[in-house]
């Protein structure tokens, strides 16, 4: 929990926890790396301006967006895969006489794609639970008045 915050709950007791130095990043939308393919060019298009409205995205955050971009546009390739091909393909024999079905590859891809994206999807706030643990950088104004307030809610 960053330390701004705890000043103004009230949870300020730990002179421990004045000696610890937090991380203020710069904020900002940072330049996608220039290898991303279009649809990832597009997701990272689309969310970035979110992410940075809602005071979470700095600078330093664009590879492991551009990460989290590039996995997303892979899973929406094997989704359309999926749906066109099915999630089940058919197994032959040594003849090549069909013997029955087995998932399709692209099913257990898009599965493994889905568990990564969750865990780097919460890393920014992008799940409803996830966005009620995420507290936004405060830079500049909105800094400088939160300073004002802890004041005046500091405990003791």
């Amino acid at each position: 929990m960053p330390t701004a915050i705890l000043k103004l709950r009230g949870h300020w007791h730990s002179k421990a926890r004045e000696a610890e130095a937090e991380m203020t990043p710069v904020l900002g939308i940072p330049d996608p790396p220039a290898n991303m393919g279009k649809k990832a060019l597009e997701i990272w298009k689309y969310i970035t301006p979110q992410l940075h409205n809602s005071g979470v995205l700095a600078y330093m955050d664009r590879d492991v967006l551009a990460l989290y971009c590039k996995l997303t546009a892979e899973w929406w390739k094997l989704d359309k895969w999926l749906n066109a091909n099915g999630s089940v393909v058919p197994v032959h024999d040594k003849d090549g006489n069909e013997v029955g079905f087995e998932e399709a590859p692209q099913w257990k891809q898009k599965f493994k794609l889905t568990d990564m994206l969750l865990k780097l999807a919460r890393e920014f706030g992008l799940t409803p639970s996830a966005r009620s643990r995420i507290q936004p950088i405060l830079s500049g104004a909105d800094a400088e008045e939160q300073k004002k307030h802890s004041k005046f809610f500091a405990s003791g």
